[in-house]
């Protein structure tokens, strides 16, 4: 889901204007040099189970799953010399605008999202450095998927087709007043 997930906020955030790549993390190699702006989103785990809220038809939905997600964003400021706040407000204004489309996307999806927390952080192969040619922005959140009762080719259980049924008992009421028009049916008396 992630993966998907992914490819929906790069078109998202494309047409906000933002020039970011995202990539499906983790990434194969660790961060050795700010020279590479991009987004990276990933799974983070600490899965949550949570009750269905409302009633299915179906598929019978047995609960909901809250996955952990984690978006890292690296950011480099353009100017020549940039000072370490440039890096930085360049990376809060990035955040921004994935917490806007990554909204978005799941809404779209019709999956519920929670941001839990977010920090600068710095890679751990750049700790070392004594100038930060960058800023990293770790955003964490959560997004809901139900848990439906379907078999492993995904298809829930078979439904039955109303028109095909008879019914030994039925009601038939019309609008007090009125005789004209189909009268409503029921199956619920005699």
């Amino acid at each position: 889901m992630i993966r998907e997930i992914g490819a929906e906020l790069q078109t998202a955030l494309r047409a906000r204007g933002v020039p970011f790549d995202v990539v499906v993390g983790p990434e194969a190699t660790r961060t050795t040099t700010w020279g590479r702006e991009r987004i990276v989103i990933e799974y983070a785990g600490q899965d949550k189970f949570v009750p269905v809220r409302s009633q299915r038809h179906n598929a019978k939905h047995y609960g909901n799953v809250q996955f952990g997600g984690k978006l890292t964003i690296y950011a480099k400021s353009a100017k020549a010399g940039a000072m370490p706040w440039e890096h930085r407000r360049r990376a809060h204004a990035v955040m921004r605008q994935c917490v806007v489309a990554l909204s978005d996307v799941l809404y779209q999806r019709k999956n519920d999202v929670a941001f839990t927390g977010g920090e600068l952080t710095v890679p751990a192969d750049l700790v070392a450095s004594e100038v930060h040619g960058g800023a990293a922005y770790e955003l964490r959140f959560t997004f809901e998927a139900s848990i439906p009762d379907r078999d492993w080719a995904g298809d829930a259980a078979d439904e039955v087709n109303t028109d095909d049924l008879s019914f030994a008992n039925q009601t038939r009421a019309r609008h007090a007043g009125t005789d004209e028009g189909d009268p409503y049916v029921t199956s619920c008396g005699e």
